[in-house]
């Protein structure tokens, strides 16, 4: 009896600890490392991207990422446009969570929004 319960309790926090380790590998951070390009190419992303599972995209190089395709729901949580540019004249971004710009001293974000929606489950 004492047996069971102990392998039960023991398969349970493996199964959590499998759990957390899937979330926070998915939840990686993303760096801009291009001049100018396009927001869906992946070697503009350090790592490899675009931004998904959640990920956190950090745009502070002072480079451009230009949308050129939606950003489905789930597949960014944070853009932080610290330093540099993004342009989205089409389609849609659909944050899990915030759009923030130019945060820090001396940083200037631009976000160039001409068409599509930007989408947020709490606001930008």
């Amino acid at each position: 009896m004492i047996k069971d319960r102990i392998t039960t309790i023991s398969i349970l926090l493996c199964a959590l600890f499998c759990v957390a380790a899937t979330f926070a590998a998915s939840a990686a951070d993303y760096y801009w490392n291009a001049a100018s390009g396009n927001w869906s190419v992946g070697s503009n992303w350090d790592p490899v991207g675009p931004p998904t599972g959640k990920g956190v995209a950090y745009i502070e190089n002072g480079g451009t990422a230009n949308i050129d395709g939606g950003i489905e729901e789930g597949a960014v949580q944070h853009i932080r446009l610290y330093n540099g540019t993004v342009n989205q004249s089409n389609y849609n971004v659909d944050l899990s969570r915030t759009l923030s710009i130019g945060l820090g001293d001396g940083n200037v974000g631009t976000y160039n929004l001409s068409g599509g929606l930007i989408i947020s489950d709490i606001g930008i």
